[in-house]
């Protein structure tokens, strides 16, 4: 089944000062997975929005598509910093970019990086074209456990027969509390607010997820790409970052 644009469901709790739009319903081989909308408008910019990763000290676990794939295939990559990012949410959105369209089946997976357990593992058809995609994890009803780190897997399967050739990218997530102080204040931050407070706090994955939902929501907002574009530069995903500067 080729998988279908549709308008955002918004997935984030954080982002329920949000306005969301009417929901599309997804595919059922990967439902949720759905490309984010482009952009027109050009806008004068903002202030700079910064992430400030935890101070944990864990190694890099980002892996990128290039590790598997020949030099001249589409890029792949999982929208994660270098080391595990952190989100609130018990049912985040994750995000991943392709640079080119690929006519290939699509896996996600996520599984336990201490105990190896798979949580989950689903896959659509393809084609799919290139972009900045979103699979809200909500939609097949499994939640992260607080203290617990996951990896998660795009695989684009492009010969089902020689799995080597798959473009495969990951990224791990760690799902935890917010301090008390911070909670607090994230009470009185309004939605323009939001990304920069939540990419201030560390929080990667709620901060991209936030911003994403006011980009589906303000698509001429070029503003919005501007940032999310700087917040994937800060963690090296150029190319992605790339996508939303010519947008």
């Amino acid at each position: 089944m080729k998988l279908k644009t549709a308008s955002w469901a918004v997935a984030v709790p954080l982002a329920m000062l949000l306005t969301a739009p009417q929901v599309v319903p997804q595919p059922a081989s990967m439902a949720g997975l759905v490309p984010v909308a482009a952009a027109a408008e050009t806008r004068a910019a903002q202030r700079p929005i910064v992430y400030n990763p935890s101070k944990r000290g864990t190694p890099a676990t980002r892996v990128a598509s290039h590790t598997r794939a020949a030099v001249d295939s589409p890029l792949v990559l999982a929208l994660a910093p270098y080391d595990t990012g952190e989100t609130t949410l018990a049912q985040p959105t994750l995000y991943w970019y392709a640079s080119r369209p690929v006519n290939a089946k699509v896996e996600l997976t996520i599984v336990e990086e201490k105990t190896q357990k798979t949580v989950l593992e689903v896959a659509a058809d393809g084609p799919v074209e290139p972009g900045i995609w979103a699979f809200p994890i909500g939609v097949h009803r499994i939640a992260l456990v607080p203290d617990v780190e996951y990896r998660w897997s795009i695989s684009v399967v492009r010969d089902a027969k020689q799995r080597s050739l798959d473009l495969f990218a990951s990224g791990t997530i760690l799902r935890v509390s917010l301090p008390g102080q911070l909670a607090a204040q994230l009470n009185k931050v309004g939605p323009s607010e939001l990304p920069f407070f939540l990419a201030s706090a560390g929080l990667w994955y709620d901060a991209l997820a936030v911003l994403s939902v006011q980009i589906a929501n303000n698509p001429a907002d070029r503003n919005l790409r501007d940032m999310r574009a700087s917040l994937l530069e800060q963690v090296g995903l150029t190319e992605a970052a790339a996508y939303d500067r010519v947008i």
